[in-house]
């Protein structure tokens, strides 16, 4: 067996049993086929603009006009008439320093003007000067081609270095954007580009966090009607983006990544690693609104996501739906010498319009440790429907494991820091309703043979999963998948696979191919198909 198609079969079975880390409740081997109840609609309302006015909180500013404007001077913002700077008017007062006909003109193409800024306690810091809030007004800044407008535009409790940046982007647009930049808030309301490249307008933005000493926290986020056209060439179909918004409270967000780790990829997966929490609601609520895209050579219609999370005890319970999204394929599509093969495939299947849906129950218990998704679905219309369900233990014990390693060298290594993830039980039901004779259409096409021929070479297939396997728990997994599937590309109707093990069943045998000496019917493994009943 090549090297190949070993590592082909252990990326499809194994990742596949791994992606699903366990399912709903222990039972024997072969529960049979998994028929999924979606989540019921939510009817979430976006959040109400008015949660934000905590974020952009100032206190009481004891700091004298003297610090004050010295600090802006700091920053790079002098008297009127000096660095590019014009000013109508300057004043202080309350601890603010408020401009007014602001404008920074740096070249012919590159300029920036506010109607009115208002810096809110500029004072010099233990480093570096700084400042509480920045409001703009009726601002516009070009660059090059592109002009933007905004309305107004707020950003509070920004670190010194974001402090410096957003006082550089002002004067030029080549500026240093490295070190700790962060900040409490930003809003942002009546936002207009336009550009040769693109236009488009927002209506509201913004962004509020609330970080503890360990730099984790949570997040509210609102954004309202984006609206973007990119202008087609030489006669190709303009292409434009209609997006009703997004909103999500309390949004779970995880420590900021660390410059000295960032340029390491090993490094920069183990703080993203190191930064999740698998203990914490993800948020209380999630609403993507409405998207329509339409171009030369195809459309895209979504409906959105909604999702709520709920909190008793040490249960964290999630429902969250994928409400239908449909990509229509154009026939322009087919013209680009590009995409012209797929687009006749998928022309040939009759997959010119493909909508797609799913939803999922997750449950997360703090007191042992367990991750378990119900009533999970995902749904391609008229082709498919994907029912799973699965419960897993150990997920915060290896991400601890996880974050700790800078680099796996080794399977061994691999083995050991999958060991704490334990599969208490998992599954998958795939309906065929029409998918099969639609693969098979494909495969005869890509591959010049018969589909008779195509049903025949599968039975090869199984008797060379088990010369793949590594242990005898692959050799199981491999060769009872490999012959459903077979079963299920010949009759079509249902394919299910499970796994019921007696007891918590460590994946690390099954995901790194290490643990000859492991029973395989300690994994309680089964892979069925079924046709329905007429």
């Amino acid at each position: 067996m090549s090297r190949q198609l070993s590592s082909l079969l252990k990326i499809s079975v194994a990742g596949f049993v791994l992606l699903s880390v366990g399912a709903c409740k222990p039972a024997d081997k072969g529960q049979g086929a998994l028929k999924s109840a979606g989540v019921e609609a939510l009817n979430l309302s976006k959040a109400d603009t008015s949660i934000f006015g905590k974020y952009f909180e100032t206190a009481a500013c004891d700091v004298d006009e003297m610090e004050a404007l010295g600090a802006l001077a700091g920053l790079g913002l002098g008297e009127t008439g000096t660095n590019n700077l014009t000013f109508a008017k300057r004043k202080f007062e309350a601890g603010r320093v408020v401009y007014s006909d602001f404008r920074i003109e740096t070249s012919d193409t590159e300029s920036f003007s506010s109607k009115q800024i208002t810096f809110h306690c500029p004072q010099m810091g233990e480093e570096a000067p700084n400042f509480e809030r920045l409001d703009l007004k009726d601002a516009t800044l070009r660059e090059d081609e592109i002009t933007a407008n905004f309305g107004t535009l707020s950003v509070s409790h920004p670190t010194a270095d974001a402090a410096k940046a957003l006082v550089a982007g002002m004067m030029s647009s080549d500026n240093d954007t490295s070190g700790d930049i962060g900040f409490g808030a930003v809003s942002v309301t009546g936002v207009k580009v336009t550009g040769d490249a693109f236009s488009g307008t927002l209506s509201a933005l913004a962004w509020g966090e609330d970080r503890g000493a360990d730099k984790r926290g949570t997040a509210d986020l609102m954004l309202e009607e984006l609206k973007m056209t990119v202008p087609g060439k030489d006669g190709v179909q303009d292409m434009t983006v209609d997006f009703e918004g997004m909103g999500a409270r309390n949004l779970n967000i995880g420590a900021k990544l660390l410059p000295r780790y960032g340029l390491s990829p090993n490094g920069a997966i183990s703080q993203f690693i190191g930064s999740l929490n698998t203990g914490t609601k993800p948020y209380d609520e999630l609403i993507i609104g409405d998207l329509d895209v339409d171009a030369e050579g195809f459309s895209l219609d979504f409906d959105g996501i909604e999702g709520k999370t709920t909190e008793a005890g040490d249960v964290i319970t999630t429902r969250q739906s994928f409400n239908p999204m449909t990509i229509t394929l154009k026939p322009a599509l087919g013209e680009n010498p590009e995409f012209k093969r797929a687009y006749t495939i998928l022309k040939s299947l009759d997959f010119e319009t493909i909508e797609m849906s799913g939803s999922s129950v997750t449950r997360l218990d703090k007191s042992d440790d367990s991750i378990a998704v119900s009533d999970g679905l995902w749904v391609i219309k008229d082709a498919m429907k994907l029912n799973f369900e699965y419960e897993a233990e150990g997920l915060a014990e290896m991400l601890k494991s996880l974050q700790t390693a800078q680099s796996v060298t080794s399977q061994s290594q691999m083995a050991a820091m999958y060991e704490p993830l334990k599969l208490r039980s998992m599954r998958f039901t795939m309906e065929d309703n029409s998918i099969v004779a639609r693969g098979l259409k494909l495969a005869s096409e890509m591959t010049g043979q018969s589909e008779a021929n195509i049903k025949r070479g599968l039975g090869m297939l199984v008797f060379g999963a088990a010369m793949a396997a590594e242990n005898e728990v692959q050799a199981e997994v491999y060769s009872e998948t490999i012959e459903a599937f077979a079963d299920f590309v010949k009759n079509g109707g249902t394919m299910t696979i499970e796994a019921n093990p007696p007891a918590p069943f460590s994946l690390a045998p099954l995901v790194t191919g290490k643990g000859a000496d492991v029973d395989p019917a300690t994994l309680g493994f089964s892979a069925s198909q079924e046709n329905e009943a007429p």
